[in-house]
């Protein structure tokens, strides 16, 4: 079983594949990656004037993106689960639009 203990703790934690291991500041950093993109206000920008152009330029992202990182399988499971959201309780929630920074960050 091999073990990678780099990163910040040295602290590994099994991953998908059960003969590799991630270590727990590898998680933590892609962790505040992945919250520092979506308070990026260039990021959120760019995904309104996408979405704006129609479904084709979407999807034709999501699939570049899908196929660069050989993750087809997953970004399929996962616009599965994201189409069988209701549409009117997600407008509902104002989970349609993407919430103004001081609404990010906690502030009112």
């Amino acid at each position: 079983m091999k073990r990678n203990t780099t990163g910040h703790s040295g602290l590994t934690i099994p991953n998908d594949e059960s003969d590799n291991w991630t270590s727990l500041g590898d998680v933590a950093k892609k962790v505040v990656e992945k919250v520092a993109l979506r308070r990026d206000a260039r990021f959120r920008h760019l995904t309104e004037n996408l979405h704006a152009l129609g479904s084709r330029p979407v999807g034709e992202l999501i699939s570049e993106i899908a196929e660069a990182h050989g993750v087809q399988a997953d970004v399929l499971a996962r616009l599965e689960k994201y189409t069988r959201l209701d549409s009117e309780t997600v407008a509902a929630l104002g989970a349609d639009t993407w919430p103004g920074l001081s609404e990010i960050e906690g502030r009112e």
